[in-house]
């Protein structure tokens, strides 16, 4: 009986030494993946302060996103193409806000108002054609904050502009702040597909 024991014992102990060997070499492979995922998403030179480090531990835990990936939402080509306008949108909002800090002077030229007026336009009817299901799908809640900060403060900025209210503006860019503050906490958590 007591040889049985053992044999079992020894059966076990090289099956830990299996899994625990498996699992040292796929953290070997996964090490320079996270790494070179780092740094590609985010730079080279804040791979080099402590994204690497970062990198290595998730890599360490590599088990743990393998099994958020798989939970990950498939996309239909249909939500794929919706999703552009969500990106679309975004561009011509920041392509916006870039002319107006370029544009330095107390006086605004007329020309750099329109095209800051075409701009905000776009960037509201591009808003407008994402649809809520990709939205929710996307992230769990990111529908009504898109359609109550984000949008929102878009139609606030151009109603302020082109009848030239301050308190307007100022309560736009309050809600847009809002949004920008949203979506950067949650950026890490919205997954809208890009083609």
């Amino acid at each position: 009986m007591e040889h049985l024991g053992g044999n079992v014992k020894q059966r076990s102990s090289r099956l830990v030494g299996l899994v625990l060997g498996m699992y040292g070499l796929t953290f070997l492979a996964a090490v320079p993946y996270f790494n070179w995922q780092y740094a590609r998403e985010h730079t080279f030179t804040s791979w080099l302060m402590f994204g690497g480090l970062k990198a290595t531990v998730k890599a360490a835990v590599w088990p743990y996103y393998a099994v958020v990936q798989s939970r990950a939402p498939s996309w239909s080509a249909e939500e794929i193409a919706n999703s552009r306008h969500f990106f679309a949108s975004m561009e011509a909002s920041r392509a916006a806000t870039r002319l107006l800090k370029s544009s330095v002077n107390s006086s605004v030229p007329q020309a750099t108002v329109d095209e800051f007026l075409r701009l905000q336009r776009l960037a509201l009817y591009e808003a407008a054609l994402v649809r809520n299901d990709v939205l929710e799908k996307a992230m769990p809640g990111l529908a009504v904050v898109w359609r109550e900060k984000y949008e929102r403060s878009l139609k606030l900025s151009l109603r302020a502009v082109e009848q030239r209210e301050v308190r307007g503006q100022l309560a736009a860019s309050r809600l847009h702040d809002e949004w920008v503050d949203w979506i950067n906490s949650n950026k890490n958590n919205i997954r809208v597909p890009r083609q």
